[in-house]
């Protein structure tokens, strides 16, 4: 079991809030290789002036410094965090600057590609409005990180914003929907990049694991399981695309997802539970019915249209009890192989609070309580596209890596 360590951002925050006694620099430099969804101030809307913004980068750190933190209860987390990285009461010891050699953005539309076409749905159009486009960054980007310490936690610290960096470029990115592999980075050859960098997502993920500790409620890379897709490609976008397409073929796709139809129009019976038990719900006072909807585990909400003819009121849609999305733990993504090709990754991030969180159908103004894990031996039914795997997301890097 991994030991409990102190906080040394938090002790040298508590024994001199006032000064430091020095500051480092680092400096990494990235290619983005996927199309970034959205990027700007605005939700979903590019920032033609400013398309890589300090702010966001910022918000993926903390968020990667998280997830590979060795801080296993919540409180310790919470207080190392605002020690390094700031809060409305303490300034952050570490500073960012964006130095951007990228030529202006290029807006485009989204490519008709099976696979990015089914992750990149926010974009399409609605009655009346406008579509909304992709903005391609060609050129390189360089971070300059500034840390401020004192001399006794420098090592520490210093490793804590160099694995969080780590993880970010290997399996975060930039924008919006980048667990779905928009605004992917990889590293460029400049000198100033560690050489851990290219050692490959497996061996990255092995070693960061190592110091990690999955705390409750917080998505972690401590115990978090890995997929790479060896087909390659000449591009980011290309690599994209076939690690989305596994998703959507495991998801809906014929023969997988679903049985075949007489056209893409008209598609072939689900291979899913969860269509027909929303049709067999006929009761206006069924309130908990307790029968698994196994897909609400790569993220909610759910959408069903079309199931039940406006008999409730409206679209059934399935969420979290309590909130109205949960983030899916899942990341696809592309990534930059060692001869400058592409591949494709799938990553589950270790979240246990996931599995005990309360799921609901809502269906117009009924809530009826259902679940998102399968019991032992559930996933045997007729043509089941998890092939006796109960556990939905390791069926799925089964099927990514290996089919």
């Amino acid at each position: 079991m991994k030991e409990r360590p102190t906080s040394p951002a938090l002790e040298s925050l508590n024994r001199d809030p006032g000064g430091v006694e020095g500051s480092t620099r680092l400096e990494y430099e990235f290619e983005v290789i996927s199309p970034v969804f959205g990027g700007g101030v605005v939700p979903m809307e590019p920032d033609l002036v400013t398309p890589i913004r300090g702010a966001s980068i910022r918000g993926q750190l903390r968020f990667w410094w998280r997830a590979t933190s060795p801080y296993g209860d919540l409180q310790s987390l919470r207080e190392a965090e605002e020690a390094l990285w700031g809060s409305t009461e303490h300034p952050s010891r570490v500073s960012l600057t964006v130095e951007t050699q990228c030529s202006r953005p290029h807006p485009s539309r989204s490519p008709e590609r099976d696979g990015v076409s089914y992750a990149d749905f926010p974009l399409r159009s609605g009655q009346g409005q406008p579509e909304k486009v992709l903005n391609e960054l060609r050129g390189a980007v360089k971070i300059h990180l500034d840390i401020k310490h004192h001399a006794q936690h420098a090592e520490a610290d210093l490793l804590a914003v160099k694995n969080a960096m780590l993880a970010w470029i290997t399996f975060g990115g930039l924008g919006g929907r980048n667990r779905r592999g928009f605004g992917a980075l990889a590293p460029t050859r400049a000198s100033c990049n560690p050489k851990e960098l290219f050692a490959g997502p497996e061996k990255i993920l092995e070693e960061l694991s190592e110091t990690a500790r999955a705390c409750p409620g917080t998505p972690s890379l401590d115990g978090a399981a890995l997929a790479i897709l060896e087909q390659v490609s000449d591009s980011g976008l290309g690599a994209l695309d076939a690690g989305l397409d596994k998703l959507r073929i495991f998801r809906q796709g014929p023969g997988k997802g679903r049985d075949s139809g007489k056209s893409k129009k008209v598609p072939g019976k689900t291979r899913w539970p969860e269509a027909s038990i929303i049709r067999s719900l006929r009761s206006n006072s069924v309130s908990e019915d307790n029968r698994p909807f196994p897909r609400a585990i790569f993220g909610m909400p759910i959408i069903f249209q079309n199931l039940t003819k406006g008999r409730f009121g409206g679209d059934p849609h399935v969420l979290p009890e309590d909130k109205d999305r949960r983030a899916s733990p899942l990341i696809i993504r592309p990534f930059r192989k060692q001869d400058e090709r592409f591949a494709a990754l799938a990553l589950v991030l270790r979240d246990d609070s996931r599995l005990q969180e309360k799921v609901v159908l809502q269906l117009g103004e009924q809530i009826v309580r259902v679940r998102q894990t399968l019991a032992p031996g559930e996933s045997r039914w007729p043509k089941s596209p998890l092939d006796g795997n109960d556990d939905v997301l390791d069926a799925f890097l089964a099927f990514f890596a290996h089919h």
